[in-house]
C-alpha cells in the first residue's frame, strides 16, 4: 500500500538521535515521492508496481531532486512563519541536513520494500536479484 506509515519509523529514530543534522521533513517528502510511482502503477493497473524509484540508483536521483525542491520550499515557508511572529517549532533546514534526510529516506524505503515486495529489484539495472526479499517473516503478526 502506498504511503505506509511504517516507512517513517526509521526517520523518527534518526531525528531523535541527530536532530540538527537530519531533516525529518525531507525524509517524509522522499517517502511520499517514492510511493507516488507505486500509486501510479496501482491506478493504471500495471505490474510490476515497484520500478525505477524503488532501486538504489533511481532512489538516489529521487533523493537529490527532493532536496533541491524540498529544502528551498521548506525554508521559504519557515521564513514566512518566522516573519509572521507565529510561534513555530520549525527552523530553516541546512542543505546538509536535507541531503542526509533525503538519502536515508530513499535508501531505507528501498530496503524496507525490498524485504516485503517480490517485485522490487533494488540493484537494477545491474541485476534483478533481490537478496533482501523474505529476510523477515511476517507470519503470525
Amino acid at each position: 500500500m502506498p504511503f505506509t506509515p511504517f516507512h517513517l519509523g526509521p526517520g523518527a529514530a534518526i531525528k531523535a538521535t541527530i536532530p540538527r543534522k537530519f531533516s525529518f521533513i525531507i525524509f517524509c517528502f522522499v517517502q511520499v515521492v517514492t510511493d507516488c510511482e507505486t500509486a501510479y502503477y496501482i491506478v493504471t493497473a500495471q505490474y510490476p508496481l515497484h520500478r525505477w524509484f524503488h532501486t538504489y540508483l533511481g532512489g538516489t536521483l529521487v533523493a537529490v531532486a527532493c532536496v533541491f525542491i524540498g529544502v528551498p520550499l521548506t525554508n521559504l515557508v519557515v521564513t514566512w512563519l518566522l516573519g509572521t511572529r507565529v510561534r513555530s517549532p520549525f527552523r530553516p533546514i541546512s542543505w546538509k541536513a536535507g541531503f542526509y534526510g533525503a538519502l536515508l529516506g530513499s535508501y531505507s524505503h528501498v530496503l524496507l520494500d525490498s524485504i516485503v515486495h517480490p517485485d522490487v529489484h533494488p540493484f537494477r539495472p545491474f541485476t534483478t536479484a533481490n537478496p533482501f526479499y523474505g529476510a523477515l517473516s511476517f507470519h503470525g503478526i
